[in-house]
């Protein structure tokens, strides 16, 4: 946690630093509308994992090898943003972004586990009654225009910022086929679970990052739109999972680090008025797997177990249309 404080200590630094190297004159009170406010909202998709490895190979016998998955869907998450950006010159701006969910949200969960060595799934729960309690998005960067094209028209900037992303399950009852372990039984048990809570689940993404984009202004059918594609990249996330399991009284907590993070994103804007714009956009992010130790809680005693070494893991992928208004002023 400290090394990631100190990234992010230094980037909030380097964001205040870089408009005095600007080479045109800053401005202080934006009066050509250099300040832009959006308000949007979207739609989420996306899907997270969980995973449970033997890391030092004591149960399985085999090191690493991977016990349990739970794959948590969000679908079709209503989403609510603000965006706030100003321009200081014309080759340095900052902006804050700021996502989150519109109430709660649909999401469904499946539980594998692989209890017997060589063979497919032993365990397998299903959870159709899977609820995306909390969705929520920070970003702070900083943009620094690299080079202009075409009269200025086009632009290569690079991108210098930190993100946070969080997202919180809760699921309730469902059915299971399990394994009976004592007879040697495979797929040989079907359960039907109470309508209880079963397994809650979060995870964080802290992420320092760099990126490069473009952007491009032109007229449009007698309207002017702006175009913005840009591409951020990470090695250095910082992921933590929490999940507790309520029939068992037990929560697990996995953290990481240098984790990798890529963020694809398109949107266009469509000047309505001099100060109005309608903005559209497109986004994809992606977490590859980020591996670490857990610690198990018994919540009924508070006792603790360690497991070292890359014991557990969580990744992400989702995708964002949006939708919304900018103005400027």
């Amino acid at each position: 946690m400290k090394g990631n404080m100190e990234k992010i200590g230094c980037l909030f630094l380097l964001l205040s630093a870089m408009p005095l190297f600007a080479h045109a004159q800053t401005i202080a009170n934006s009066p050509n509308g250099n300040t832009q406010l959006s308000l949007k909202t979207g739609m989420m998709d996306g899907k997270s994992g969980e995973y449970v490895y033997d890391a030092d190979g004591s149960g399985s016998g085999i090191k690493g090898y991977k016990v349990s998955e739970l794959q948590w869907s969000l679908n079709n998450v209503w989403m609510a943003g603000l965006e706030l950006r100003h321009r200081f010159s014309n080759r340095f701006a900052i902006g804050l972004d700021y996502w989150v969910n519109a109430g709660k949200g649909d999401g469904y969960m499946v539980d594998y586990d692989w209890l017997y060595i060589g063979l497919d799934w032993s365990h397998r729960s299903q959870h159709p009654d899977t609820t995306v309690h909390k969705v929520n998005r920070f970003d702070i960067n900083g943009d620094f225009t690299l080079k202009n094209f075409y009269d200025d028209a086009t632009s290569l900037y690079a991108l210098l910022g930190y993100r946070q992303d969080h997202f919180d399950w809760q699921a309730r009852g469902g059915t299971a086929i399990y394994s009976d372990m004592v007879s040697l039984g495979y797929r040989d048990m079907y359960l039907v679970f109470a309508d209880v809570p079963a397994i809650s689940y979060k995870q964080t993404y802290q992420t320092p990052y760099l990126g490069i984009g473009v952007r491009s202004s032109g007229p449009v059918g007698g309207k002017m739109v702006h175009v913005n594609l840009r591409s951020r990249y990470s090695q250095w996330v910082k992921g933590e999972g929490d999940d507790i399991h309520h029939m068992r009284d037990l929560r697990f907590v996995d953290t990481g680090e240098d984790g990798r993070w890529l963020d694809i994103a398109l949107d266009a804007h469509v000047e309505l008025s001099k100060r109005l714009d309608l903005h559209m956009g497109i986004s994809h992010t992606a977490y590859s797997e980020i591996k670490g130790p857990t610690v198990i809680t018994d919540l009924t005693d508070g006792s603790k177990t360690h497991y070292p070494g890359d014991a557990g893991g969580l990744d992400h992928r989702s995708s964002l249309l949006s939708l919304g208004l900018n103005y400027r002023f």
